[in-house]
């Protein structure tokens, strides 16, 4: 979970640097930030994948257990830096070559997101 609490902050730090660039050369600080926010934000989503196998514990409360808390949390998480991503995408008029870019760095939350809500839903009992 810290992983994914620490790539938001990152991305929420990197949108506030990042302003209306004149030039084609991405800022170097707003890069680093956003690089470092996808890499903790992959590890964290991967601690979401493998986190049932650390708690090998039998649940017998559905939607109410500490499983399920941490599925929300990560939810959450990933919903903000969607939504920390999109905004550089609005008042930016030429698309950012520098990898990663702030639509993939939407895109791939969101698709990570419905991932992971799909997936906590079925490992439910």
């Amino acid at each position: 979970m810290a992983g994914l609490a620490e790539g938001a902050a990152l991305l929420w730090v990197a949108a506030r640097l990042s302003s209306p660039a004149t030039d084609k050369t991405p800022e170097p600080a707003p890069l680093i930030l956003r690089r470092l926010a996808a890499a903790a934000l992959v590890l964290g989503i991967c601690g979401l994948l493998i986190e049932p196998f650390w708690l090998n514990e039998r649940i017998d409360t559905a939607f109410l257990n500490l499983r399920f808390a941490t599925a929300l949390f990560g939810l959450a998480a990933l919903a903000l830096s969607a939504i920390f991503a999109h905004g550089p995408l609005r008042h930016s008029d030429q698309q950012n070559k520098a990898f990663p870019n702030w639509l993939t760095i939407a895109g791939s939350s969101i698709v990570a997101f419905n991932f992971i809500a799909i997936l906590a839903c079925l490992r439910e009992p």
